[in-house]
């Protein structure tokens, strides 16, 4: 085995020990009353570790250790929420349609990604068809909004700090997946294609 590919394995098992963490930890405050808080994460945390264990093995894997700060903090800053009980009641409902948009389009991005599903860049499969005809990135899209929803129904000045790290963290990361796959033609034909990253007309 390459030392990539070892490189590659063990911070993956390490975002997948910290996704179980965050897994438990959702669902102890979904069992504690917390539903509107802790429901969809429970749904997205699930999903993402399955993704995990049973993901296709990958190739042409990002190198960089800048690339796997990044890409770990981009995935683990939001386990670090503060979830807070007293945020205002009708916060709490106005964020609601936000949780459901973003926890539908993160799924729906992801079943599309499928075993093609990392947290590093590689390539695992292109893919160009689904939300992915429209968006270059629409798991990150539906994660920004999910992640908007849960500081609004838990606002605190850290959630909102740690809330703008990570949408730096996830540019950078998506910077370094374009650039990774951009050596595939197959991508740099779709690069071309579909102009927008996260928002169809604006970015």
């Amino acid at each position: 085995m390459s030392r990539q590919k070892i490189i590659d394995m063990v911070i993956t098992s390490l975002a997948c020990f910290f996704t179980l963490i965050g897994l438990i930890s959702k669902a102890y405050a979904f069992m504690d009353g917390q539903w509107i808080n802790a429901g969809g994460a429970v749904i997205f945390y699930l999903l993402q570790f399955s993704l995990f264990v049973f993901r296709h093995p990958s190739r042409d894997v990002a190198n960089q250790p800048s690339h796997f700060f990044f890409a770990l903090s981009g995935t683990c800053l939001p386990l670090l929420m503060d979830l807070n009980p007293n945020t205002p009641e009708l916060l709490m409902w106005a964020a609601f349609p936000l949780q459901i948009a973003g926890m539908i389009l993160s799924i729906i991005a992801m079943g599309t990604l499928g075993r093609g599903f990392g947290i590093f860049a590689a390539n695992r499969q292109v893919k160009t068809y689904g939300l992915y005809r429209h968006i270059r990135h629409p798991l990150y899209t539906g994660e920004a909004i999910w992640f908007l929803s849960m500081v609004l129904q838990n606002f605190t000045l850290f959630n909102v700090a740690l809330y703008a790290v990570q949408t730096v963290c996830q540019i950078k990361r998506m910077r370094d997946e374009e650039t990774l796959l951009l050596a595939d033609p197959v991508y740099a034909t779709y690069y071309d294609q579909v102009r927008f990253r996260m928002v169809p007309g604006i970015f």
